[in-house]
């Protein structure tokens, strides 16, 4: 008879250290919670140095991640407007004003501490808009587009 309970004794032992390989398991395989710091950085960065403004039609931050493309289509006022792009991380990201398969794109650098690219543009009723990143890791994208002061 003490054979049979030492037996049930050791599955019992097995299976509570089972659970509990299996419970680190779970606990280390979770995602780390929040936003990574170098995004969270670039985002901080770029809406800073782009903020929003009252007179804007659009603008948007994005966090791209390695050769990501992104599109968006804003309806607009027909008009001249200034659109303008700033991007934090490294390498560089292509910005696009059509759908077209021919490029028509604008690089536009990335850096630690980014500079603003301003592109004059004429709109009949929408904006087409194309980001792609050409860069190697995630980067922090910011555009808006805010009515010239000639419309």
């Amino acid at each position: 008879m003490s054979q049979d309970r030492s037996r049930g004794m050791t599955l019992y032992a097995l299976a509570v250290l089972l659970l509990a390989a299996g419970a680190v398991w779970f606990v280390r395989s979770a995602p780390t919670p929040g936003e990574d710091q170098r995004v969270a950085a670039g985002r901080t960065t770029v809406e800073r140095l782009l903020p929003d403004l009252a007179q804007q039609t659009g603008a948007e931050t994005l966090v791209l991640k390695a050769r990501a493309r992104v599109e968006r289509n804003t309806g607009v006022p027909t008009g001249s407007y200034a659109l303008m792009l700033i991007c934090a991380g490294s390498g560089q990201v292509r910005l696009r004003l059509s759908a077209t398969l021919v490029d028509s794109g604008r690089a536009v650098p990335c850096g630690a501490e980014p500079q603003p690219v301003v592109l004059d543009v004429s709109l009949g009723s929408m904006l087409f808009l194309a980001i792609s990143s050409e860069a190697g890791e995630e980067v922090v994208v910011r555009w808006r587009l805010v009515p010239s002061p000639a419309s």
